[in-house]
């Protein structure tokens, strides 16, 4: 009968040493049987003497060095529905790519529960979402441009190039 175990994630520390393992930085891992039960033992390859007593098993390794972006910052929610609320002071002078903004801008406010989706109305054959604050009982119509999904894919990558040069401003 075998018994599954899951093996630890890289402790990033030499066990021999202390010292602090570097993305890209070879090193052994050994687990090993100790009275506490089965552990994973990380070693420079400098302090590495061999499997320490009682491994069950060991290889050899590279630290990996991150290639991910940090993850972006949370642009704040006023932030975005003060951005909202320009686009909605005059919403008829609005152009193409405002009104685009506007109503993306809308659906994510909605799903942070920022604004909440009171209904949809049509209206000479365009339709519209109407939201409100929660605390308010007043309604903002927002026009539905019709994106398709790439239209709305390059409106979101343009929003989201605002909402990271509005983190920038606030910093």
């Amino acid at each position: 009968m075998s018994v599954r175990q899951e093996v630890a994630a890289p402790t990033r520390r030499c066990h021999a040493t202390g010292r602090e393992l570097l993305p890209g930085e070879g090193y052994y891992s050994a687990l090993v049987e100790t009275l506490v039960g089965t552990q994973r033992w990380d070693f420079a390859i400098e302090a590495w003497t061999g499997p320490p007593e009682g491994t069950v098993g060991y290889w050899r390794t590279t630290l990996p060095i991150s290639t991910s972006p940090p993850p972006p910052r949370e642009v704040p929610t006023e932030t975005m529905l003060d951005f909202f609320d320009q686009l909605s002071q005059q919403p008829e002078k609005l152009g193409s790519r405002e009104r685009r903004l506007r109503f993306v801008l809308a659906l994510l406010l909605v799903r942070k529960k920022v604004l909440k989706l009171h209904s949809v109305r049509r209206e000479d054959s365009q339709d519209f979402l109407v939201v409100r604050r929660p605390s308010s009982k007043e309604t903002i119509d927002v026009l539905d441009p019709g994106l398709n999904e790439a239209e709305t894919s390059e409106v979101e990558k343009e929003l989201a190039d605002w909402m990271q040069s509005a983190m920038g401003d606030l910093v």
